[in-house]
């Protein structure tokens, strides 16, 4: 399927590690490359082709990158020893596994968005699992190096996912747990009578409803409210009056 893609996939690793390729002149690379583009822009991707099943003469591939008959003639005959391309085995079409390969697996990706992966006109629904295509047909039973595999369906968020976070309930502690953790920051307190003294009042801290016993505890020390005290801010003395004499 020949589709509008601008740009060539090329990755350089990829091209620098190729035995094969590596094993062919500076000459011949060149040589491949600029094959590589004239496949991409080809009617079917990745075939060295004038049009369907009719492969570029070596004359024309000569003309085509402005060299001569005899030397194109010899570069392909370097990379076809090499193992570099292959040929299709009834029209002969010096064709690019990695390009066919390629466009087999994105053929396969866009046949799963048209069963409704990720389409927003199908949310709700779930996706049936495709499978890809088991094999590309080369020289009729060579494998390019796709194996069958599931696509895993798409969920749509539900409302659960969709949910603001829940926060956390307060629990009120014990006289136990009051008394250990003021022991524990250096602080002498009376868990019952601290537990007492807020539970009278609903577990309110001013107008709001206590949210962290341990910061209150916090409070009373840093206030240096004593054991038994009530949990309300110290009484502020009463403000006494200065005469001044005339």
């Amino acid at each position: 399927m020949s589709r509008s893609l601008p740009f060539l996939k090329f990755f350089p690793n990829d091209w620098q590690s190729d035995e094969r390729l590596r094993l062919c002149s500076l000459a011949a690379r060149g040589l491949w490359i600029e094959i590589l583009c004239l496949m991409w822009k080809s009617p079917r991707r990745g075939y060295l082709e004038v049009s369907a099943g009719v492969p570029v003469s070596v004359l024309q591939l000569a003309r085509l990158i402005g060299e001569t008959q005899r030397t194109v003639a010899a570069l392909i005959a370097e990379l076809e020893s090499a193992g570099v391309f292959s040929r299709e085995e009834n029209t002969g079409v010096i064709f690019s596994r990695r390009i066919v390969k390629d466009m087999a697996f994105l053929d396969a990706c866009s046949a799963a968005g048209r069963k409704g992966g990720g389409n927003p006109a199908l949310k709700g629904t779930t996706a049936e699992p495709l499978s890809l295509p088991l094999k590309v047909s080369t020289n009729g039973d060579s494998n390019l190096g796709i194996e069958p595999q599931k696509l895993e369906p798409r969920y749509q968020n539900t409302d659960a996912e969709n949910a603001p976070p829940r926060t956390s309930r307060f629990v009120p502690p014990a006289a136990e747990e009051v008394a250990a953790y003021s022991r524990e920051i250096g602080y002498q307190l009376d868990g019952a009578a601290w537990c007492d003294s807020y539970a009278q009042k609903g577990w309110v801290v001013g107008k709001s409803k206590m949210k962290d016993w341990r910061a209150a505890v916090r409070t009373w020390k840093a206030n240096g409210w004593k054991p038994g005290q009530a949990a309300t801010a110290p009484a502020r003395p009463e403000p006494t009056l200065k005469t001044v004499s005339i």
